[in-house]
């Protein structure tokens, strides 16, 4: 044990900002490892989302971002848009994020998500209690059934009935709660599947045709920027393309192999550099620890091996390098713990509903599994220097402590 504490003395008194920055690096190179690692699981997540719709003969359209809705003909009806759609294609619209205006007893504001049959369809929306969606209600003249998130349960009890100035409709609307979310249920954003909002302050609102029309150019232009066209083929999802256009509305759409490749270059790539990135670090953070313990023992040979002719086991001096290196990395470890939690609290404190979770301290799994990742990276470093540095002890001749 004397030996311990001298060795964590000499260490931060002797070689403080060797130390420092040896823990620098490791809460960076934990910080890129955490940061992969969810990243990961957070893609893994979303492309599960995308394979409910990503399929073949099933066609994503977006506004082509090199044009703007302003080129459009302010006179023009886009309902005549939505009534070829009708008419002509089997589509999925999901529009989220919409601000209702009102706030909840926590001050965070309730976000309205719009979707239509078969969007609903395709998504899996699970449900702690009441009844999923029915899209057989006449909207003008009976209560529209909702779901609502988890965090607006008490406000909104299962079966309420209660008006809202719907955004889209720009009119006060009855709404009635059918069925409460799970919570942190979430959705990830088609072309970002690393990317989620969740519904714990939501509201979802089934639409259908006669909702759309009804509706202003609020729901209508994020429905056409979002617009999924299902069980079609290229010529038609083209053709559909150039009857927009006729009317200044510029739209790319991707099929299947598009969104595939879109998905390999911009996501698989990405976390390979991270990767790489990451595992140069600790590289580094191994070869500095390494540098630093050969030079203690070359400094203090003499006493290492003095220590060992009166009973200082190999093992024993295993555990004091174990000791201190397994304390570096949960110092990292703690630091960036803080870090992760902090960022999930300031989501509450900017009010930031789309955002807000709840679970252990505001931890979701993922965080914990990215966080149990790099706890087990940290210890495999640990084990890499420490079982080094023991044989580098161990090749010193004891007879040479005895001659210094």
């Amino acid at each position: 044990m004397m030996y311990l504490k001298k060795f964590m003395s000499d260490s931060f008194i002797k070689r403080p900002l060797f130390t420092l920055s040896l823990i620098a690096l490791l809460i960076f190179a934990n910080f890129l490892a955490f940061t992969t690692v969810r990243s990961i699981i957070l893609n893994i997540q979303g492309l599960k989302e995308v394979s409910l719709w990503n399929k073949k003969d099933n066609y994503l359209f977006n506004l082509d971002p090199k044009y703007n809705f302003e080129s459009v003909d302010n006179n023009l009806d886009l309902n005549l848009l939505f009534k070829h759609l009708n008419d002509n294609f089997t589509y999925a619209i999901e529009v989220n994020g919409i601000k209702s205006g009102i706030r909840d007893s926590k001050n965070m504001e309730i976000n309205l998500e719009y979707i239509s049959k078969e969007a609903y369809r395709l998504n899996k929306i699970d449900l702690i209690k009441g009844k999923h969606l029915n899209y057989d209600n006449n909207y003008t003249k009976d209560p529209i059934p909702v779901l609502i998130g988890a965090s607006l349960e008490k406000l909104f009890p299962l079966d309420t009935i209660f008006k809202l100035k719907d955004p889209t409709l720009e009119k006060e609307v009855t709404l009635q709660v059918k069925g409460v979310i799970q919570g942190n249920s979430y959705k990830s954003l088609k072309l970002a599947p690393n990317t989620k909002e969740y519904r714990n302050f939501s509201i979802v609102i089934p639409i259908n045709q006669n909702f759309i029309y009804d509706s202003n150019e609020l729901l209508k232009v994020n429905s056409i920027h979002n617009l999924l066209i299902l069980d079609s083929n290229d010529k038609s999802v083209e053709g559909l393309k150039r009857y927009f256009e006729k009317y200044n509305i510029y739209l790319n759409f991707y099929g299947k192999n598009d969104n595939d490749a879109y998905f390999k270059e911009n996501f698989y790539q990405s976390y390979i550099l991270i990767s790489c990135i990451t595992t140069i670090i600790l590289v580094v953070i191994i070869g500095l620890a390494l540098w630093n313990t050969f030079k203690y023992i070359h400094l203090t040979t003499k006493e290492i091996i003095l220590n060992i002719l009166v009973g200082l086991s190999y093992e024993r001096l295993k555990f004091v390098y174990y000791s201190y290196y397994i304390f570096l990395s949960s110092i990292s470890s703690v630091i960036l713990f803080i870090l992760i939690a902090y960022n999930r609290w300031l989501h509450w404190v900017n009010k930031e509903s789309n955002l807000a979770t709840y679970n252990i301290w505001g931890l979701l799994d993922i965080d914990w599994y990215a966080l149990l990742v790099v706890i087990g990276i940290n210890l495999f470093v640990s084990i890499i220097i420490v079982e080094l540095s023991i044989l580098k002890v161990k090749r010193i001749p004891l007879s040479k402590g005895l001659l210094l």
